[in-house]
Protein backbone atom coordinates (compact mmCIF):
# COMPACT_ATOMS: atom_id res chain seq x y z
CA UNK A 1 0.00 0.00 0.00
CA UNK A 2 3.03 2.40 0.78
CA UNK A 3 4.41 1.46 -2.63
CA UNK A 4 0.93 2.16 -4.11
CA UNK A 5 1.20 5.91 -2.85
CA UNK A 6 4.73 6.66 -3.71
CA UNK A 7 4.13 5.54 -7.41
CA UNK A 8 0.75 6.78 -8.12
CA UNK A 9 1.85 10.74 -7.52
CA UNK A 10 4.63 9.60 -9.96
CA UNK A 11 2.55 8.02 -12.58
CA UNK A 12 0.44 10.96 -12.31
CA UNK A 13 2.97 13.13 -13.17
CA UNK A 14 4.32 10.98 -16.32
CA UNK A 15 0.93 11.22 -17.91
CA UNK A 16 -0.08 15.02 -17.36
CA UNK A 17 3.64 15.11 -18.94
CA UNK A 18 2.69 12.60 -21.94
CA UNK A 19 -0.69 14.60 -22.01
CA UNK A 20 1.03 17.98 -22.64
CA UNK A 21 3.88 16.75 -25.21
CA UNK A 22 0.99 15.35 -27.24
CA UNK A 23 -0.99 18.73 -27.30
CA UNK A 24 1.98 20.70 -28.08
CA UNK A 25 3.09 18.44 -30.77
CA UNK A 26 -0.08 18.51 -32.12
CA UNK A 27 -0.30 22.44 -32.26
CA UNK A 28 3.16 22.39 -34.25
CA UNK A 29 1.93 20.36 -36.80
CA UNK A 30 -1.38 22.56 -37.06
CA UNK A 31 0.96 25.62 -37.21
CA UNK A 32 2.84 23.83 -39.86
CA UNK A 33 0.02 23.19 -41.82
CA UNK A 34 -1.02 26.84 -41.90
CA UNK A 35 1.88 28.01 -42.72
CA UNK A 36 2.50 25.64 -45.71
CA UNK A 37 -0.51 26.90 -47.06
CA UNK A 38 0.50 30.54 -46.42
CA UNK A 39 3.72 29.85 -48.08
CA UNK A 40 1.48 28.73 -51.44
CA UNK A 41 0.05 31.59 -51.45
CA UNK A 42 -3.34 29.20 -50.75
CA UNK A 43 -4.46 32.51 -48.03
CA UNK A 44 -7.80 31.59 -47.46
CA UNK A 45 -6.76 27.23 -46.65
CA UNK A 46 -4.36 29.46 -44.27
CA UNK A 47 -7.26 31.76 -42.60
CA UNK A 48 -9.18 28.18 -41.68
CA UNK A 49 -6.17 26.94 -40.36
CA UNK A 50 -5.20 29.37 -37.84
CA UNK A 51 -8.70 29.94 -37.45
CA UNK A 52 -8.43 26.15 -35.94
CA UNK A 53 -5.35 26.57 -33.99
CA UNK A 54 -6.89 29.40 -31.75
CA UNK A 55 -10.16 27.54 -31.56
CA UNK A 56 -8.18 23.73 -30.52
CA UNK A 57 -5.14 25.24 -28.32
CA UNK A 58 -6.63 29.19 -27.18
CA UNK A 59 -5.38 32.79 -28.16
CA UNK A 60 -1.97 33.47 -28.87
CA UNK A 61 -0.69 37.03 -30.17
CA UNK A 62 1.72 34.90 -33.19
CA UNK A 63 -1.18 33.08 -34.44
CA UNK A 64 -3.39 35.98 -34.47
CA UNK A 65 -0.87 37.59 -36.18
CA UNK A 66 -0.46 35.05 -39.07
CA UNK A 67 -4.31 35.00 -39.45
CA UNK A 68 -4.53 38.85 -39.48
CA UNK A 69 -1.72 38.55 -42.65
CA UNK A 70 -3.70 35.44 -44.14
CA UNK A 71 -6.97 37.94 -44.54
CA UNK A 72 -5.24 40.42 -45.68
CA UNK A 73 -3.87 38.80 -48.49
CA UNK A 74 -7.42 37.86 -49.33
CA UNK A 75 -8.66 41.45 -48.91
CA UNK A 76 -10.69 40.75 -46.06
CA UNK A 77 -9.44 43.96 -44.33
CA UNK A 78 -12.12 44.21 -41.90
CA UNK A 79 -10.89 40.28 -40.35
CA UNK A 80 -7.07 41.05 -40.54
CA UNK A 81 -7.85 44.48 -38.53
CA UNK A 82 -9.46 42.78 -35.60
CA UNK A 83 -6.89 39.69 -35.89
CA UNK A 84 -3.95 42.62 -35.55
CA UNK A 85 -5.97 44.47 -32.65
CA UNK A 86 -6.30 40.66 -30.73
CA UNK A 87 -2.20 40.33 -31.41
CA UNK A 88 -1.63 43.60 -29.92
CA UNK A 89 -3.74 43.03 -26.72
CA UNK A 90 -1.24 40.32 -25.81
CA UNK A 91 2.02 41.40 -27.34
CA UNK A 92 2.99 45.14 -28.59
CA UNK A 93 5.11 44.06 -31.74
CA UNK A 94 6.12 46.52 -33.94
CA UNK A 95 5.14 44.32 -37.13
CA UNK A 96 1.57 43.88 -35.95
CA UNK A 97 1.07 47.62 -35.09
CA UNK A 98 3.04 47.93 -38.76
CA UNK A 99 0.86 46.00 -40.86
CA UNK A 100 -2.32 47.10 -38.64
CA UNK A 101 -1.63 50.24 -40.24
CA UNK A 102 -1.23 48.85 -43.46
CA UNK A 103 -4.92 47.57 -43.15
CA UNK A 104 -6.38 50.69 -41.59
CA UNK A 105 -5.61 52.20 -45.29
CA UNK A 106 -7.70 50.25 -46.93
CA UNK A 107 -10.46 51.60 -44.67
CA UNK A 108 -13.18 53.43 -46.12
CA UNK A 109 -13.74 55.56 -42.92
CA UNK A 110 -10.75 58.13 -42.25
CA UNK A 111 -12.01 59.21 -38.78
CA UNK A 112 -10.34 62.25 -37.36
CA UNK A 113 -9.54 61.46 -33.40
CA UNK A 114 -10.25 64.30 -30.89
CA UNK A 115 -7.68 66.57 -30.40
CA UNK A 116 -5.56 65.64 -27.01
CA UNK A 117 -3.47 67.21 -24.84
CA UNK A 118 0.00 65.58 -24.65
CA UNK A 119 -0.25 64.18 -21.28
CA UNK A 120 -3.89 62.61 -22.01
CA UNK A 121 -1.77 61.08 -24.93
CA UNK A 122 0.27 59.96 -23.16
CA UNK A 123 -1.53 58.32 -20.14
CA UNK A 124 -3.79 56.77 -23.07
CA UNK A 125 -0.77 55.19 -24.67
CA UNK A 126 0.33 54.14 -21.15
CA UNK A 127 -3.28 52.47 -20.47
CA UNK A 128 -3.53 50.87 -24.13
CA UNK A 129 0.21 49.59 -23.79
CA UNK A 130 1.04 49.26 -19.87
CA UNK A 131 -0.32 45.26 -18.12
CA UNK A 132 -1.89 45.53 -14.90
CA UNK A 133 0.10 42.23 -13.50
CA UNK A 134 3.36 44.00 -14.75
CA UNK A 135 2.55 46.61 -12.74
CA UNK A 136 1.23 44.29 -9.72
CA UNK A 137 4.74 42.61 -10.14
CA UNK A 138 6.74 45.68 -9.76
CA UNK A 139 4.34 46.73 -6.74
CA UNK A 140 4.84 43.65 -5.18
CA UNK A 141 9.02 43.80 -6.00
CA UNK A 142 8.88 47.43 -3.87
CA UNK A 143 6.97 46.47 -1.23
CA UNK A 144 9.73 43.59 -0.50
CA UNK A 145 12.45 45.92 -1.24
CA UNK A 146 10.89 48.73 0.91
CA UNK A 147 10.65 45.42 3.94
CA UNK A 148 14.30 44.71 3.73
CA UNK A 149 15.23 48.22 3.83
CA UNK A 150 12.94 49.57 6.82
CA UNK A 151 14.88 46.07 8.17
CA UNK A 152 18.20 47.08 7.55
CA UNK A 153 17.22 50.70 9.59
CA UNK A 154 15.48 48.88 12.64
CA UNK A 155 18.96 46.98 13.46
CA UNK A 156 21.91 48.90 12.07
CA UNK A 157 23.40 51.73 14.14
CA UNK A 158 25.45 53.86 11.84
CA UNK A 159 23.52 57.22 11.49
CA UNK A 160 23.96 57.62 7.78
CA UNK A 161 23.57 54.47 6.76
CA UNK A 162 19.82 54.61 8.50
CA UNK A 163 19.31 57.89 6.58
CA UNK A 164 19.96 55.77 3.25
CA UNK A 165 17.76 52.94 4.36
CA UNK A 166 15.14 55.30 5.28
CA UNK A 167 14.76 57.68 2.64
CA UNK A 168 15.27 54.55 0.00
CA UNK A 169 12.65 52.61 1.70
CA UNK A 170 10.29 56.27 1.27
CA UNK A 171 10.99 56.35 -2.17
CA UNK A 172 10.32 52.59 -2.64
CA UNK A 173 7.06 52.64 -0.70
CA UNK A 174 6.16 56.01 -2.98
CA UNK A 175 7.13 53.90 -6.08
CA UNK A 176 4.61 51.03 -4.43
CA UNK A 177 1.78 52.90 -3.79
CA UNK A 178 2.01 54.70 -7.74
CA UNK A 179 2.13 50.81 -9.44
CA UNK A 180 -0.53 50.26 -7.50
CA UNK A 181 -2.63 53.31 -8.78
CA UNK A 182 -1.29 52.01 -12.20
CA UNK A 183 -2.54 48.52 -12.10
CA UNK A 184 -6.55 49.67 -10.69
CA UNK A 185 -6.60 51.98 -13.71
CA UNK A 186 -5.19 49.95 -15.96
CA UNK A 187 -7.74 46.91 -14.87
CA UNK A 188 -10.58 49.42 -14.67
CA UNK A 189 -9.56 51.01 -18.47
CA UNK A 190 -9.51 47.04 -19.66
CA UNK A 191 -13.22 46.88 -18.23
CA UNK A 192 -14.46 50.33 -18.93
CA UNK A 193 -13.14 50.67 -22.47
CA UNK A 194 -13.86 47.43 -24.81
CA UNK A 195 -13.05 48.39 -28.61
CA UNK A 196 -14.53 46.79 -30.96
CA UNK A 197 -14.15 46.23 -35.27
CA UNK A 198 -17.42 46.78 -37.56
CA UNK A 199 -17.46 43.51 -39.27
CA UNK A 200 -20.42 44.48 -41.71
CA UNK A 201 -19.53 46.08 -45.40
CA UNK A 202 -21.31 49.70 -43.95
CA UNK A 203 -24.52 50.12 -41.14
CA UNK A 204 -25.94 53.09 -39.80
CA UNK A 205 -25.48 54.34 -35.94
CA UNK A 206 -28.44 54.99 -34.41
CA UNK A 207 -29.68 57.81 -32.03
CA UNK A 208 -31.19 55.46 -29.96
CA UNK A 209 -31.44 51.49 -29.44
CA UNK A 210 -34.39 51.25 -32.08
CA UNK A 211 -34.35 50.18 -35.68
CA UNK A 212 -37.06 52.86 -36.33
CA UNK A 213 -34.66 56.23 -34.67
CA UNK A 214 -32.92 58.25 -36.88
CA UNK A 215 -29.63 57.30 -38.39
CA UNK A 216 -26.64 59.84 -37.10
CA UNK A 217 -23.96 58.81 -39.21
CA UNK A 218 -22.68 55.25 -41.47
CA UNK A 219 -19.79 53.72 -40.87
CA UNK A 220 -17.82 50.97 -43.11
CA UNK A 221 -16.51 47.86 -42.44
CA UNK A 222 -13.11 48.00 -40.61
CA UNK A 223 -13.57 50.59 -38.33
CA UNK A 224 -12.83 51.34 -34.86
CA UNK A 225 -15.38 51.77 -32.21
CA UNK A 226 -15.52 51.62 -28.14
CA UNK A 227 -18.37 50.13 -26.70
CA UNK A 228 -19.75 51.64 -23.80
CA UNK A 229 -23.38 50.26 -23.34
CA UNK A 230 -25.37 47.04 -24.71
CA UNK A 231 -28.90 47.16 -24.44
CA UNK A 232 -31.43 44.44 -26.05
CA UNK A 233 -28.63 43.41 -28.97
CA UNK A 234 -27.85 46.75 -29.11
CA UNK A 235 -24.51 48.64 -28.34
CA UNK A 236 -23.74 51.85 -27.72
CA UNK A 237 -20.57 53.35 -29.10
CA UNK A 238 -18.29 56.27 -29.72
CA UNK A 239 -15.50 56.28 -32.57
CA UNK A 240 -12.75 58.76 -32.63
CA UNK A 241 -13.90 61.87 -33.25
CA UNK A 242 -16.08 61.47 -29.88
CA UNK A 243 -19.25 61.14 -31.76
CA UNK A 244 -22.19 58.48 -30.27
CA UNK A 245 -24.29 56.48 -30.91
CA UNK A 246 -25.85 52.55 -30.98
CA UNK A 247 -25.62 50.10 -33.58
CA UNK A 248 -26.81 46.32 -33.85
CA UNK A 249 -24.80 44.25 -31.88
CA UNK A 250 -24.49 41.50 -34.74
CA UNK A 251 -22.69 44.32 -36.62
CA UNK A 252 -19.86 44.31 -34.59
CA UNK A 253 -16.88 42.50 -33.02
CA UNK A 254 -15.16 43.08 -29.64
CA UNK A 255 -11.82 42.89 -29.99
Amino acid sequence: MKLYKRILPLWLCIIAFCCLGNSTFAQSNEVKNANSYYSQDKFEEAAIAYEKILKDFGASAQIYYNLGNAYYKTGKYEFAILNYERALKLNTDEDVQYNLKLANMQCVDNIEPVPQVFYQKWWQQLMQQSNADVSAAWMIAALFGFSILLLLFLMLQKPMIKRICFFSAGALLVFAALQYTLANRQNAYMQNNKAAILMKVSDYVKSSPDTKSANLFMLHAGTKVTVLDSLNGWHKIKIANGHVGWIDSKAIEII
